[in-house]
This record gives structure tokens, sequence and C-alpha cells, in this order.
């Protein structure tokens, strides 16, 4: 999860891929970091993070 991290396109993601993501972070610091600034580089943060 860590690498796909890296790779990922934070504007190609849906609210969707995210949610999986979120459930999927099974380490804070995945959920802390990859997930979380993978998020807030996306158009959709504030939508996902108002959930």
């Amino acid at each position: 999860m860590y690498f796909a991290g890296i790779i990922a396109d934070p504007k190609a993601m849906s609210e969707s891929d995210f949610d999986r993501w979120m459930d999927g972070a099974y380490f804070y610091m995945l959920s802390d970091y990859v997930v979380a600034l993978t998020l807030s580089e996306s158009d959709i943060a504030q939508d996902v993070a108002d959930k």
C-alpha cells in the first residue's frame, strides 16, 4: 500500500477508491501518511473528509 501511494494519481481517484484505502489501511502510518497525504492532493478531499 505504501508504494501504491507513491505512484497514485490523486486526481484520478474516486471517493470509493479512498474509502477502500481507508478501510484497508492496517497500520496507522499508512492511514496517517499515505492515505491522508494522497487524499489531500485530490479535488474531492473535503467531500471525503466530511463523511
